[in-house]
């Protein structure tokens, strides 16, 4: 019985493939990997290591080996096993991927450009000389920019009261320089400053700081309404967005008081009762 055998035609057609490159490990499809008599050398170093990529960069993952005569290397993707390709052979039909070996060199690169978010996982280089396999493991991980709302999803508050909302834009090559707020998706604009010390802020205001690494914003609306209920969206250009829900409702303010009444109304219920309990003691002993 083969290993990694399924029955959709995509993964027996590569097992078929895989086969045909390496006949002598086709009882085993993939999953041999032992130590050759050639000079192999991973980059860079060990037999696994990680490279992290940003998200519409080049993605390059390296294979050395220093003595190819005779021998093949094979790129695999080991989420679905396809072969991307063989020596210097393609077995994929996307133009982002594309195999490089310099004249001279030890190298037989694979790259991807642009690396997409789906690219994102596992791949193996594998060197064979037909009866023997060494490989090399790179996990790929590819970086989104994005923006992040900490704190929770969801705000139920009473009118009158404040929200800071607080995001942070990260995962991108430079921080950031703009960051836009939106309300169910219409932009908001903070209003200018007062002209006089002694006139009222603003209810909205939007303080941006642009740090060594990530962007910071931070949304504060003060004594909200009920028309401030909706989505308040984080955005920048280039990132992924991120949403929080708040929802302003006298009912919640109701809700609090009647627990409270309810709560003093059981209590003083009780007093009258715990008064009795001696009075009741004593008629029962007569």
């Amino acid at each position: 019985m083969k290993k990694f055998t399924t029955s959709s035609f995509g993964q027996t057609h590569r097992q078929r493939r895989y086969e045909q490159l390496y006949p002598s490990h086709s009882h085993g499809y993939g999953v041999y990997h032992h130590h050759a008599h050639y000079s192999y050398e991973p980059i860079p170093g060990g037999n696994n290591y990680n490279t992290t990529v940003l998200e519409g960069d080049e993605a390059v993952l390296r294979c050395r080996l220093k003595e190819p005569a005779g021998r093949k290397i094979t790129w695999l993707r080991r989420r679905d096993w396809h072969i991307l390709s063989s020596n210097l052979q393609l077995y994929i039909q996307d133009e982002r991927f594309q195999v490089t070996h310099p004249g001279g060199s030890d190298e037989w690169n694979m790259h991807i450009k642009p690396v997409q978010y789906s690219d994102a996982g596992s791949y193996e280089c594998q060197v064979t000389d037909g009866e023997q396999v060494l490989s090399t493991f790179i996990h790929l991980r590819v970086k989104r920019p994005r923006a992040l709302i900490s704190g929770t999803r969801q705000y139920h508050m009473v009118p009158g009261s404040s929200l800071s909302i607080n995001c942070t834009v990260i995962e991108t090559r430079y921080p950031v320089r703009v960051v836009s707020w939106l309300k169910d998706d219409v932009p908001l604009t903070p209003p200018p400053p007062p002209l006089t010390p002694d006139a009222d802020g603003p209810r909205l205001t939007v303080e941006t700081h642009r740090g060594d690494v990530n962007t910071t914003s931070l949304l504060t609306l003060a004594a909200v309404g009920a028309d401030d209920s909706g989505v308040y969206t984080c955005r920048a250009r280039g990132a992924a967005p991120d949403s929080v829900k708040l929802f302003v409702d006298n009912a919640d303010k109701t809700a609090a008081i009647s627990r409270r009444n309810s709560t003093g109304s059981a209590l003083s219920g009780r007093g009258p009762a715990t008064w009795l309990l001696p009075v009741t003691a004593c008629l029962l002993a007569r």
